[in-house]
């Protein structure tokens, strides 16, 4: 059985997705199948015409982190081979990926398996999500959905002295803030509330910061007690980005799902 399907890639990994202390690694990989691999059907291709390409490279940029490129070939492959990508009615992210990171067409597998091949999944899933219509008068609340959950995604590296984890959620954050505002556009009316969220967003960010202080004053590896003050004032300025981008219900639930969620 043949393993098809080399996607290109270029990772900029740092701690919070933006410190630019941290040389960019190039990666070039191929994403590959595990050998829990699910048959699947692959569609009728010609179902999915209208959202083939006609220009020999794609590129998918996630922000000034990713860069995707695929052949006209490749692309058209997911869209035949994974059509929840572009579904009408999509998943979560975590969800879909984990219904259909991979797919068999007669001896060949098509596959998003490896942390970098979902990467990989969550990023092209992004790219979909935001060409919808009801996606798009959105963009703005987007952007600042994925600043919200870079700066939350810094925090944790930073207080886990970093990591793998935290450098792909750089990319799956696009997902993420893809579907937040996809749900936003579809179900408006739960997240816009008549009142302030002011008193409420003060009670997250002191939680925050309280996690932080607690973490820090406690973390042994963190010495002298010099370092751990300028850990703390390190990440201060995270909060206070939070405080910021924090304006309304949207962000303050959607900053909660992601926290809780994923750290």
């Amino acid at each position: 059985m043949k393993i098809l399907f080399p996607i290109f890639i270029l990772l900029l990994l740092s701690i919070g997705c933006q410190n630019t202390q941290h040389k960019p690694v190039a990666k070039s990989i191929t994403v590959q199948n595990d050998s829990n691999t699910s048959k699947l059907t692959i569609p009728n291709p010609e179902k999915h015409d209208s959202v083939h390409a006609k220009q020999d490279t794609i590129t998918i940029m996630a922000g000034s982190i990713y860069e995707v490129k695929f052949s006209r070939t490749q692309y058209n492959t997911i869209i035949d081979s994974f059509p929840n990508l572009h579904s009408d009615n999509p998943s979560p992210p975590d969800i879909a990926y984990a219904e259909t990171r991979h797919t068999i067409n007669g001896d060949d597998i098509i596959s998003f398996d490896s942390e970098c091949g979902k990467d990989v999944y969550y990023i092209v899933y992004a790219y979909f999500l935001e060409m919808k219509e009801d996606s798009i008068k959105y963009t703005g609340r987007r952007d600042t959905l994925i600043k919200i959950y870079d700066d939350i995604n810094a925090i944790y590296s930073t207080l886990k002295e970093s990591g793998t984890y935290f450098a792909h959620q750089c990319g799956r954050i696009r997902g993420y803030a893809a579907y937040s505002i996809y749900t936003y556009a579809h179900y408006k009316d739960d997240f816009d509330k008549p009142y302030s969220v002011e008193e409420q967003k003060k009670l997250y960010i002191a939680s925050l910061k309280q996690m932080i202080n607690d973490e820090v004053s406690h973390n042994n590896d963190l010495l002298p007690e010099e370092h751990k003050k300028k850990v703390i004032v390190y990440l201060s300025k995270s909060t206070k980005d939070l405080n910021v981008l924090i304006t309304d219900n949207l962000y303050l639930e959607e900053a909660r799902e992601f926290q809780y969620s994923h750290y």
